[in-house]
């Protein structure tokens, strides 16, 4: 704070003689002096500011390092805590439904014993070595009325199951059904374009060994006319050799005749 205090009051703490030695005429580098020096003093305070800055950030960098590590511990440890409290909640709901069924159960049991019949009674007041067996039987006769019932409940549950298969099947049957026709159509479908397609390709190729026998004639005729064409060629090379030796002798002959005839004037 000295050296921002300094900085700011720089100018109107200068002495009077200040702006005089400024504008002195026999020091004509002295203002820029003042000026470079006034330049460097306010680099070097900027310098000192980011240097004390930069000190303050490395001092505060762990300690935010150390608050969001705390942060993030406390945060993970309030995590923790919230599974923590669902779950105990979860097992408090339990227990309170379990509670709540036994009630419901504790409450029937008082229903039936407040409304028992005569004989209930009177069971009830039998002696123990009377009432235990009965009650034993009793009990077992509950108990297998209960089974009954769980086991025809289960035999219920079984035809329903059973049903359900049986129409899972049934659905299954007609989808197969369904798409062994589609299958069949797309394979007479394939078939008759493959039916097509080789008759289309017979044909392409009958076109084509069509196309080549009369390539092939073309160029036999070609080749023939060519052969024809060179004997006539030899033969009239040979008749022009022949007509050009006759037309030679002839020639010779005349001179040989020419030159008698010469001869003979000269005689």
């Amino acid at each position: 704070m000295s050296r921002l205090t300094f900085s700011a009051n720089t100018h109107a703490d200068r002495p009077d003689w200040w702006d005089e030695a400024v504008k002195c005429k026999f020091c004509p580098d002295l203002a820029a002096r003042l000026e470079q020096a006034t330049n460097r003093v306010a680099q070097l305070e900027q310098t000192v500011l980011e240097q004390e800055h930069r000190a303050q950030l490395d001092l505060m960098v762990p300690e935010v390092q150390r608050q969001r590590k705390e942060q993030e511990i406390s945060e993970a440890a309030r995590e923790k805590m919230r599974v923590r409290l669902e779950i105990l909640e979860q097992e408090l709901s339990d227990e309170r439904a379990t509670s709540h069924a036994r009630s419901v159960e504790i409450d029937n049991l008082k229903l039936q014993l407040a409304h028992r019949t005569p004989l209930e009674q009177a069971i009830a007041s039998l002696p123990p070595h009377f009432k235990d067996p009965l009650e034993s039987h009793i009990a077992a006769l509950v108990t297998a009325a209960e089974e009954y019932a769980a086991l025809s409940s289960i035999a219920e549950k079984l035809k329903q199951d059973k049903e359900t298969v049986e129409r899972s099947a049934a659905a299954a049957a007609e989808a197969a059904a369904r798409e062994r026709k589609i299958a069949e159509q797309a394979a007479a479908s394939s078939l008759a374009a493959a039916a097509a397609e080789r008759e289309a390709s017979e044909l392409a190729a009958a076109r084509s060994r069509a196309e080549a026998d009369r390539e092939r004639k073309v160029s036999e005729r070609a080749a023939q006319l060519l052969e024809a064409a060179t004997r006539r060629i030899a033969v009239l090379q040979a008749r022009a050799d022949e007509g050009t030796n006759t037309i030679f002798e002839a020639y010779v002959r005349t001179l040989k005749l020419a030159v008698n005839l010469r001869s003979g004037k000269a005689e």
